[in-house]
């Protein structure tokens, strides 16, 4: 059920942005350490892939609603540019090698849970709604699954 609540919200409240195109995550859970050569010893490792599927930059806004003592807490946005063409993954809450070489993207604030939901916005692009396309990719050390995230 709070999974449900938080993806509602964290619809509703990206749906605020006119003009805009949203892509949402509605749970992950990031606690493991860093990976090994994609092996987890111990908790959950989530990665969010992005792909920016225009010949055109997107600026991108990365917002994360979590619970905290019972209470829903919306974070600020963080914003980065993803470049024509261009696919990035990343944790949300831990920087890992794993996430691969170049930009970082900005994770949950410091202090905060690791887990909770994400609403990806964005504006422009040559496909509208379809200008990013993405996948979000959880590992533990008793399996692992996978869902594609579109509009």
């Amino acid at each position: 059920m709070r999974t449900l609540i938080l993806t509602s919200l964290t619809i509703t409240i990206s749906a605020a942005f006119a003009g805009a195109h949203t892509l949402a995550v509605p749970f992950f859970s990031d606690d493991a350490p860093n990976t090994s050569g994609g092996s987890v010893v111990a908790g959950n490792a989530a990665f969010i892939g992005l792909k920016n599927t225009s010949s055109a930059p997107v600026l991108v806004e990365v917002t994360y609603l979590s619970e905290i003592d019972g209470v829903l807490v919306r974070q600020a946005p963080k914003r980065f540019q993803l470049k024509a063409n261009e696919g990035v993954s990343w944790r949300p809450a831990k920087d890992d090698p794993s996430e691969g070489t170049g930009r970082l993207v900005p994770n949950i604030d410091s202090g905060t849970p690791p887990f909770g939901s994400v609403t990806i916005t964005w504006r422009g692009g040559e496909f509208g709604a379809n200008t990013l396309n993405g996948r979000y990719v959880q590992l533990s050390t008793s399996g692992a699954f996978a869902h594609v995230i579109k509009n």
